[in-house]
């Protein structure tokens, strides 16, 4: 089983028998990653893992980049951003998947009240309209409920950047950051994926 394939796993596998979102609340963050796809020029993925499904926003890097589409978000019928992914150089991509499994097994670890307040910050490249690879930070943040602990959202954020840094997990009420390498992915990860 591969990096995505687990983790896909994982976070459709989860109880959400106690975990329905309701629709006033998943409005507001879906308000809330078009926000950021707007005032970042940003492209922003809002991932419903109770329904397996996700919403994406096109600010200005989607612009950049290249996507046409005839709306500036829409609807898929999973919790992967395909059309993204299909853009990230390969390598990264495996990265990508690694360091968020390593993210989510992090989160898992903390307590229930604490488990929102990390986020990953990552650097992927991302091919433009030209096929030319750029330099992009990707964010990833959770959304748990504080009762069951279940992963019930997560936010995804592509901005363009300038350069490429390392990996890191953030405390966003300390700004204390992680080397993430440190941190166990829970699987057996190929050797391709441990370089990463």
């Amino acid at each position: 089983m591969d990096t995505q394939q687990e983790l896909n796993h994982i976070l459709l596998a989860q109880d959400f028998e106690n975990d329905t979102i309701l629709s006033d609340r998943l409005k507001v963050y879906k308000q809330a990653a078009c926000m950021y796809a707007q005032i970042e020029n940003a492209i922003a993925v809002l991932s419903d893992l109770c329904s397996n499904k996700s919403y994406i926003y096109y600010g200005g890097a989607g612009k950049t980049l290249g996507f046409t589409l005839p709306e500036l978000n829409h609807e898929t019928g999973s919790i992967w951003e395909k059309e993204i992914f299909d853009r990230v150089l390969p390598d990264d991509l495996v990265r990508k998947h690694a360091q968020e499994l390593r993210f989510f097994h992090f989160v898992k670890e903390q307590p229930f009240v604490m488990r929102s307040r990390y986020y990953l910050e990552m650097y992927i490249r991302m091919k433009d309209k030209k096929g030319t690879y750029t330099a992009m930070r990707h964010r990833m943040f959770y959304v748990v409920n504080s009762q069951t602990g279940n992963f019930i959202l997560a936010l995804c954020i592509y901005t363009l950047c300038a350069n490429l840094l390392p990996d890191v997990l953030v405390d966003s009420f300390t700004g204390e950051k992680i080397t993430i390498e440190q941190q166990p992915c829970g699987i057996c990860l190929s050797k391709r994926e441990k370089e990463s």
